[in-house]
């Protein structure tokens, strides 16, 4: 399982001029925003706003997406966003005020945008594919590939892995993203669909506890069968 974070880069609340919200800390392994943009109520003629992200609290802070513009109260707006580890929001309105609130979570991705391009999809392709749909493939083959590590490691977050996750989450990643663009299933692109097999296969022996990659850890307590085991029972006297 991974440990998302919930976010709140905006409470709901009533703002009447533009501003920057304080940093928030996503921690070092957490990678994906996921961020929902609530307007409640506006009598502005439009909110408008970006998420910026930072190596560290002191930056430099990049420009990492754009807010939905909006020009009346919406339910919701969905962001998907791969950032670094602290990340703010900055907002600005066209008239008197609104109400709004930019609120989600902060996930840990066991392949990132960069990965896939590393390890599953030429250079130039994973150029041409925008950051938001990059970063929901990768959070959605990490999701996956979760289901089959929680049955080996069920106590606690994955804390760490190794080359061997990265690299199998990438080419899961990579089938999403050639799926949803269209792909033919026969020649060099047989091969996005045989990734993603063995990588389900590897996963399945991982959860099936047929091997055991060194490189993956989690926070179980490490139990020693040697070690004395100290255990009590109820006493007859009453005390």
């Amino acid at each position: 399982m991974t440990d998302a974070l919930q976010l709140s880069l905006h409470a709901l609340a009533t703002e009447a001029a533009g501003g920057t919200s304080a940093s928030v800390d996503i921690g070092g392994q957490r990678s994906c925003l996921r961020l929902d943009l609530i307007v409640e109520s506006m009598t502005a003629t439009s909110l408008s706003g970006f998420v910026e992200h930072a190596p560290s609290a002191a930056g430099p802070w990049l420009k990492l997406g754009d807010l939905p513009t909006v020009t009346a109260a919406v339910t919701r707006e969905t962001m998907l966003l791969y950032a670094k580890r602290f990340v703010r929001l900055s907002w600005s309105m066209v008239g008197a005020d609104a109400k709004f609130s930019v609120t989600g979570e902060a996930h840990t991705l066991f392949a990132t945008p960069k990965d896939v391009a590393d390890n599953a999809l030429p250079e130039k392709a994973s150029e041409s594919l925008p950051a938001g749909p990059l970063a929901k493939a990768c959070l959605a083959a990490t999701d996956e590939a979760a289901t089959y590590l929680n049955s080996a490691y069920p106590d606690s977050p994955i804390q760490t892995w190794g080359s061997a996750l990265t690299m199998h989450v990438a080419k899961m990643a990579r089938y999403h993203i050639m799926d949803r663009r269209g792909y033919q299933p026969g020649g060099p692109d047989e091969l996005i669909a045989k990734g993603y097999d063995d990588a389900i296969k590897w996963l399945t022996m991982v959860s099936l506890g047929k091997i055991r990659p060194p490189a993956i850890a989690d926070q179980t307590p490490t139990r020693n069968k040697n070690s004395a085991r100290v255990t009590s029972r109820s006493s007859n006297r009453g005390w």
